[in-house]
């Protein structure tokens, strides 16, 4: 499971612009060698996610523990920035044994999302007030399919990240999805919400003209 999960990661994880993955082999490597003598890994911890990330001239590293039990597997993972050492991202996801091949790919894909999303706002960081990407980062939580979906919370969230930074376009383009959602379904009916999505959608385009 821990195999099939590396190399389905990977392969998303390739398909992101700016990315270069190490190789399955060398991960399987490190991994392997943070193990004791018990064959317990333990890459999930920091240090040792980082020490690995050092000798293979990475920046980030994902480190993760599939843990098999009775009737239900967990999986735990940690995005660390192999520089600082912090801890950028840090989640668990758990699904029942007889899932295990649809929680290979549903993991795969879940965390490949956080890691893209993590990633971009670590990128803003540096031309964006934080205040507004942290906002961003916790708005686009409410916007994942899924129980505590709350596409009307996030709008009002993107609203306070772009009243802070009007120029953010992650935060224009992630408006439009909340209000475009909202338009589509009812989650909330207090608002008049296809002329929110209508302006939403404007505001992006104009904040990012050259985008195709």
């Amino acid at each position: 499971l821990a195999d099939g999960l590396t190399d389905a990661l990977r392969d998303m994880l390739a398909l992101t612009n700016g990315l270069v993955v190490v190789t399955t082999e060398k991960a399987r490597m490190h991994g392997a060698r943070a193990a004791d003598g018990h064959g317990t890994s333990h890459v999930g911890h920091v240090g040792a996610a980082r020490a690995a990330g050092l000798e293979v001239g990475v920046d980030l590293v994902v480190a993760g523990v599939v843990e098999v039990r009775e009737r239900d597997v967990a999986i735990r993972y940690r995005l660390v920035d192999v520089d600082s050492g912090r801890v950028l991202l840090a989640e668990r996801v758990e699904r029942a044994v007889a899932d295990v091949l649809r929680l290979q790919a549903g993991a795969a894909r879940r965390i490949a999302e956080r890691l893209r999303v993590q990633l971009s706002a670590e990128a803003y960081k540096d031309v964006v007030p934080e205040e507004a990407v942290e906002i961003w980062l916790a708005a686009r939580g409410k916007l994942r399919f899924g129980p505590g979906t709350d596409p009307a919370g996030a709008y009002d969230d993107l609203e306070r990240a772009l009243a802070v930074a009007p120029r953010f376009l992650l935060g224009h383009a992630s408006r439009a999805v909340a209000a475009a959602r909202c338009a589509l379904a009812p989650f909330d009916d207090k608002r008049d919400w296809p002329p929110l999505a209508r302006a939403a959608v404007a505001d992006a385009l104009a904040a990012a003209p050259d985008v195709p």
